[in-house]
């Protein structure tokens, strides 16, 4: 704990006097760090020394990650690609996978629901229905089928992610 407030005024110095709470976030990841590595610190030496290296390190790991974040944004906004659909796209999809539901027996229209809405384990929904595991496997299989033909041929990823 004797250590910290030389912790503190070396990540100001590396962060910038103006911004204190990043410098106080440095300092918890520091800790943090070093208190998960403390079996590596050999006895006898340069405690401070140590603790600066793994500040000095996370404050080099953070550059890095801010970094790639930024060119990573800054890629997306050229290219002009949207990373998240619009609400009225979402409650589209939404109406229309309600509507595909209601439209398939009941029995498929069930089992799919407890899968993806109850998040229940396909043996459970077996022993439910006291049929095979391969019977509720397949009727999923042919359900999820017939949902991607109703959403006009989405992909069976994006379906399984409905459906999962």
């Amino acid at each position: 704990m004797s250590e910290v407030p030389h912790i503190r005024r070396f990540a100001l110095s590396l962060v910038g006097p103006s911004r204190e709470y990043d410098a106080d976030d440095l300092v918890q990841e520091s800790i943090e760090k070093a208190l998960k590595q403390a079996h590596t610190f050999q006895g006898g030496t340069n405690l401070r020394g140590w603790l600066f290296t793994i500040t000095r390190n996370a404050f080099l790991s953070g550059k890095r990650r801010d970094s790639v974040k930024a060119r990573y944004a800054r890629e997306q906004m050229a290219s002009g690609d949207e990373t998240v659909d619009a609400p009225q796209n979402i409650q589209l999809m939404l109406e229309q996978t309600a509507a595909a539901l209601r439209s398939f027996p009941a029995k498929e229209r069930e089992t799919l629901i407890e899968l993806a809405v109850l998040e229940r384990p396909q043996a459970a929904i077996a022993r439910r229905y006291r049929e095979p595991i391969g019977t509720v496997k397949s009727r999923l299989s042919r359900t999820r089928a017939k949902l991607r033909k109703h959403l006009g041929g989405m992909s069976a990823e994006a379906v399984s992610a409905l459906a999962a």
